[in-house]
């Protein structure tokens, strides 16, 4: 029984063995119906059962696949972390402006936005509820977050194309600026850009993160550059 729905990787090990490809398909379903119901039920009102009958599977073949509720919810957030961050992202010589906003999914549509805002919302709400579910958020959402964006970074400041001497420190950063709630309101809960200024709130995170906002020919620049 997995954490997690079973991963491209577990697919390419089974080469020649259906099975465990149908399994991957299943597991996505299974993870899919989770998502909704959790969105529409809550993580208490969620029932298995729910899950199997709208994934169109038997309980049994949803507990072979996921240890119980917490896994599906860790797998949820697993999916819902690939909606923030195309990553792993493939090396390539495209700028880096252009690989950037892409791996922070500039494009995504204000629909699929609002859904993933919709989610975060949830994930905040439910671990606020049951601490317990804590560690699977962070173990399946940011920290696999801060990891992957550390690698790309990491490889390309080995690359050459990044002048990078912290990366995990530069992820960090990074996910903030373009992630991180821009306030909170007055019930103090976070608060993210509406889904229509998304895009531009990831374009300035990047380039800021990027070029800084400092003239290069200002003497501050080269401070800058003394201290990174």
């Amino acid at each position: 029984m997995a954490d997690v729905a079973p991963t491209t990787q577990d697919v390419s090990r089974g080469r020649g063995r259906p099975k465990i490809v149908d399994d991957f398909v299943v597991a996505g379903r299974i993870v899919e119906s989770a998502r909704d119901i959790f969105l529409r039920a809550g993580y208490d009102d969620t029932t298995m059962d729910m899950v199997a009958r709208q994934a169109g599977v038997s309980k049994r073949t949803v507990y072979r696949l996921f240890a119980g509720k917490q896994a599906l919810f860790g797998a949820v957030v697993a999916s819902h972390r690939q909606t923030m961050l195309d990553l792993p992202h493939a090396d390539d010589e495209a700028p880096l402006f252009e690989t950037l906003t892409t791996i922070f999914r500039a494009d995504l549509d204000p629909d699929s936005i609002s859904r993933r805002d919709a989610l975060t919302r949830l994930f905040i709400t439910e671990t606020q509820r049951h601490p317990e579910l804590s560690p699977l958020l962070n173990r399946h959402g940011p920290r696999q977050a801060l990891d992957l964006l550390t690698e790309w970074l990491e490889r390309q400041a080995a690359r050459g194309r990044l002048a990078v001497t912290a990366p995990r420190s530069a992820a960090h950063l990074l996910l903030s600026m373009a992630l991180g709630p821009t306030g909170f309101g007055d019930d103090g809960q976070p608060r993210w850009p509406a889904p229509a200024e998304r895009r531009s709130h990831v374009v300035r995170a990047v380039d800021i993160f990027l070029h800084g906002v400092v003239p290069r020919d200002r003497p501050e620049a080269a401070a800058k550059d003394e201290n990174r």
